[in-house]
C-alpha cells in the first residue's frame, strides 16, 4: 500500500483505541514549539516519550503497516537547556505533509456541515467563529462532537467583533472520523410503515474540484436487502421507506462509491432495532374485545390463554382490537395442535393471516404476522381431541407500529332512542331574565325533566328557598328577598341545568307587587353595617386591635379587621402556640335585617400560618360598639337552622382545586354548593367562606376571593 493508504489504515486501527491515546497529529509543531536542536518537524505524528514506552502490540501494528518509529530528543536552549524526548512515526524515514495526514479535509468538513469557518494568522490558518469566546469554543466543540474528531491542543484568536477557535493538534485515535461513517440512524413508524432517517459524515476529498465520492445506504434484515438510497454531496442525509421488515434487528451499510471508477467499498455498518410496543391481551385490557367459546374450554391464566378441549367440543376463539403493522406472539402446545389468525376491519368479514397445525416441531415458538390494514384480530386455538393435548397463547404480545385505537370503541348494541334534552328558564313577568330587583316574584319553567329530577333554588345566604322532586314540564315561583346571587338547579343523572340569578337592591320606593311587603325589623342601637362603615372610616381593610371577641366567643391577643368582599366579612388573627392563625366570622350584614343574636353568626377557623401588622384604635369605643351590635330590642323570631360547621380543609388540596378552575365558572360554584350540602364529595370540606370566595373569583375580585378561601391565586 502507498503512504496515504497506510495513513488511513493507521487511523482505522487507532480509532477509539485507548492504546493510541497518547499519540498526537500536529498541524505544524515547529511553529508552536519554537527553536530547538534538532528542529521540531512541521506536520507529524508524535508520541511524547520514549518509543519503548509504547505498548509492544501497538509498535507491531504500526511497523506492520510499513511505518518506522524514531526517537528524537530536542534540546531547547532557553534559560538553560531543556530536553524534550519524542517518538515519531515516519514513512521511509520522512515526516508527513498535511496532505499525507488528510488535515485539509477537516476544514472542508466543517464548511460542508455549515459552521462559520474563518481565517486566522497561525497554522492551520482556519478556525470556527463565535460572537464571544465562549460561543467560539462551544461551536468548535459542537463540530468535534458532530464529526467524532477530538482536538488535543487549541487556542482562540480575536477577530472582528468575536473570536475564532482553532486546533493546533488532534488525537490520533479520533482521526478516522475524517472518513465516511454514519452520524445517526433513527427508525420510526408512520402510517403503518417503517422509515429510517439517516445522516452521514462523508469523506470530503475532492478530485478535479469536485467530490471524489458519493454514497449508498443499504438496509438488510436476516441477510435480505430491504431498501437502498443514494446520497450525493453536499447532501448528507436521506429518509428510507423500509417495506416488509421483520421485528428485531436491521443492519444499515454505508457504501462509498468512487465516482471515477464506480468501485464500491462498505465503509461503515450499524445495527438498529425495529421500534415495538409490548401489550398485554388480558380480559381487562383495552385491546380485548371478546371470547367466542360455546363449549367453555378456554381458561384465562396469569400469563396465558389456555385451551384444553376434547373431541366433540368447539375450538375457542379470542378477538382483540389493535392497529399497527406487525404482531408477534408466543404459543405453547402439547400433542397435536394448531392456530389460525385472521384479520378484519369490521368483525363481519375475516381474512386469513396465518395458519399452522400438526404434531411435529417445537413445543414453544414465536409467530410474527402482518396486521397492516386490519383493526380486529381473531385467534382460533386448536388442540387435539384427546386428553393431554392442549394449546396456550401468551397474553404478552409485541406490536410494531402501534397506533391509537379510535375513541369510543364501537359496540354492537342497538342505538338508543334519543331523549329530549331538559331545559330550565328563569322569568319575571313572562320575560327571561338573569337579573332582577329585590322582592320581585321569579318564575321557574322547566321541560323534559326525567323522573325524580331535583329542582333546587339556593339563596345568596346559601339557604334552600325551594327544593322538590319534579318530572316532565312545569312551573314554580319564589320571591327574591335577598340581594346577591341565587342559583337555580335542575339535576339528575341525565339532566344538569344551572342558572345564576343576580338580585340587586330595590328602589327606595318599590312599586307595589302582589307579594306582601316584609315586616320591617326594628333597627338596633348600632347596626352591623354602621359598625362596618365605622371600621372603614378608621382605615378599612386594616386590622383593629381588640382584647376580646363579641358574645360568640372571647380570647386574648386577637385582632379584628374588615375586608370589602362579596359579601363582606370580618376576619381575625390570633397568636397561639408561637404562631399566627387566621379565622373567619361570616356576618349577614343586610342593613334592613341585621343579626339579632350571636347564634346567627357562624364561626369557622383554619390553621393557616399567617402574619399581619396591627393598627391600634380606641379599644373602649370598639368594645362598646361590639356589645351594642347584639342588643335585641324585639323578641327573637324562630331561628333559621344553622348549617353544621365544615371540617377544616386541606389548604393544598383546596387551593389546587381553585387554581385548576380559574377563572371560576357558575358550574364550579354549583359544585361547591352541592359539596357543602353533602350531595357530592370534592375530597375536602367545603365551607361557606369557600363558596363566597368562589363568588368573588367569579366576579373577578381575586384579592377578596383569596381573603375568603385562604389561598394565594
Amino acid at each position: 500500500m502507498d503512504k496515504r493508504e497506510a495513513i488511513k489504515e493507521l487511523y482505522k486501527k487507532a480509532f477509539k483505541n485507548a492504546d493510541y491515546a497518547e499519540f498526537e497529529v500536529w498541524e505544524n509543531r515547529r511553529y508552536y514549539a519554537g527553536s530547538a536542536s534538532p528542529p521540531y518537524p512541521e506536520s507529524c505524528i508524535s508520541y511524547g516519550d520514549e518509543c519503548e514506552d509504547i505498548k509492544e502490540s501497538v509498535r507491531k501494528e504500526i511497523t506492520g503497516l510499513g511505518f518506522s518509529l524514531e526517537e528524537i530528543t530536542h534540546v531547547i536552549a532557553e534559560n538553560g537547556k531543556t530536553y524534550d524526548r519524542n517518538c515519531y512515526i515516519k514513512w521511509q524515514g520522512q515526516h508527513f505533509s498535511r496532505e499525507d495526514l488528510f488535515l485539509d479535509g477537516i476544514k472542508e468538513l466543517a464548511e460542508l456541515l455549515g459552521y462559520d469557518v474563518r481565517s486566522v494568522s497561525k497554522p492551520p490558518y482556519w478556525g470556527i467563529y463565535g460572537d464571544t469566546l465562549d460561543d467560539a469554543l462551544a461551536n468548535f466543540e459542537a463540530f468535534s462532537d458532530e464529526t467524532g474528531l477530538r482536538w488535543k491542543a487549541a487556542e482562540a484568536e480575536r477577530q472582528d467583533s468575536g473570536y475564532v477557535y482553532f486546533a493546533k493538534s488532534w488525537y490520533l485515535n479520533r482521526m478516522f472520523a475524517l472518513f465516511a461513517h454514519f452520524k445517526s440512524v433513527d427508525l420510526y413508524w408512520k402510517d403503518d410503515y417503517l422509515y429510517a432517517d439517516v445522516s452521514i459524515i462523508p469523506n470530503v476529498e475532492k478530485c478535479n474540484g469536485a467530490y471524489c465520492y458519493y454514497y449508498k445506504i443499504r438496509v438488510f434484515s436476516a441477510g435480505e436487502k430491504l431498501a437502498e438510497s443514494t446520497i450525493y454531496l453536499p447532501t448528507i442525509s436521506t429518509t428510507l421507506l423500509i417495506p416488509n421488515p421483520s421485528l428485531g434487528s436491521i443492519v444499515f451499510k454505508l457504501v462509498e462509491v468512487e465516482k471515477a471508477t464506480e468501485s464500491e467499498e462498505v465503509v461503515d455498518e450499524i445495527e438498529g432495532t425495529v421500534p415495538t410496543t409490548t401489550i398485554i391481551l388480558s380480559s381487562d385490557s383495552p385491546f380485548f374485545v371478546r371470547v367466542e367459546d360455546p363449549s367453555g374450554v378456554l381458561t384465562e391464566e396469569d400469563e396465558w390463554w389456555y385451551s384444553d378441549r376434547v373431541k366433540g367440543q368447539d375450538f375457542p376463539r379470542l378477538v382483540m382490537r389493535v392497529r399497527g403493522s406487525l404482531l408477534k406472539f408466543k404459543v405453547k402446545r402439547s400433542g397435536w395442535w394448531g392456530i389460525k389468525v385472521e384479520g378484519s376491519e369490521d368483525m363481519k368479514e375475516w381474512s386469513a393471516l396465518y395458519e399452522e397445525s400438526g404434531i411435529l416441531g417445537p413445543t414453544e415458538k414465536e409467530i410474527e404476522v402482518s396486521i397492516r390494514g386490519y383493526e380486529y384480530i381473531r385467534f382460533t386455538l386448536m388442540d387435539g381431541d384427546t386428553l393431554g393435548e392442549w394449546v396456550r397463547l401468551a397474553k404478552e404480545m409485541v406490536v410494531g407500529g402501534l397506533r391509537p385505537l379510535p375513541t369510543p370503541t364501537p359496540t354492537p348494541t342497538p342505538t338508543p332512542t334519543p331523549t329530549p334534552k331538559c331545559s330550565l328558564l328563569v322569568k319575571v313577568k313572562g320575560e327571561e331574565v338573569t337579573e332582577v330587583r329585590q322582592y320581585e316574584t321569579v318564575n321557574i319553567e322547566y321541560e323534559n325533566a326525567p323522573a325524580d329530577t331535583t329542582l333546587r333554588v339556593i339563596s345568596p345566604s346559601y339557604e334552600y328557598v325551594l327544593r322538590k322532586t319534579v318530572s316532565g314540564s312545569g312551573e314554580e315561583s319564589f320571591v327574591a328577598e335577598e340581594t346577591g346571587s341565587y342559583f337555580i338547579y335542575l339535576q339528575d343523572e341525565n339532566c344538569s341545568e344551572v342558572r345564576e340569578l343576580k338580585v340587586v337592591p330595590a328602589t327606595p320606593t318599590p312599586t307595589p307587587t302582589p307579594t306582601p311587603t316584609p315586616t320591617p325589623t326594628p333597627t338596633p342601637m348600632m347596626t352591623k353595617q354602621e359598625f362596618i362603615d365605622k371600621i372603614n372610616e378608621v382605615g378599612g381593610g386594616k386590622p383593629i386591635d381588640l382584647d376580646k371577641l363579641p358574645k360568640s366567643g372571647s380570647a386574648a391577643n386577637r385582632w379584628f379587621y374588615f375586608s370589602i368582599a362579596s359579601p363582606p366579612f370580618i376576619s381575625y388573627y390570633e397568636y397561639r402556640e408561637g404562631k399566627f392563625y387566621r379565622g373567619v366570622e361570616i356576618y349577614n350584614i343586610d342593613k334592613e335585617n341585621p343579626p339579632r343574636d350571636p347564634s346567627n353568626v357562624r364561626f369557622l377557623e383554619k390553621a393557616d400560618d399567617y402574619y399581619v401588622e396591627t393598627e391600634t384604635i380606641d379599644k373602649a369605643w370598639a368594645e362598646a360598639r361590639i356589645e351594642e351590635l347584639f342588643v335585641t330590642p324585639t323578641p327573637t323570631p324562630t331561628p333559621t337552622p344553622t348549617p353544621t360547621p365544615t371540617p377544616t380543609p386541606t389548604p393544598m388540596l383546596k387551593c389546587s382545586w381553585f387554581a385548576s378552575r380559574m377563572p371560576v365558572k357558575a358550574e364550579d360554584i354549583m359544585d361547591l354548593v352541592r359539596a357543602y350540602l353533602g350531595i357530592i364529595d370534592l375530597g375536602w370540606g367545603v365551607s361557606v367562606a369557600d363558596i363566597m370566595g368562589a363568588v368573588a373569583y367569579y366576579h373577578g375580585e381575586t384579592e377578596s376571593g383569596n381573603n375568603l378561601t385562604g389561598c394565594s391565586l
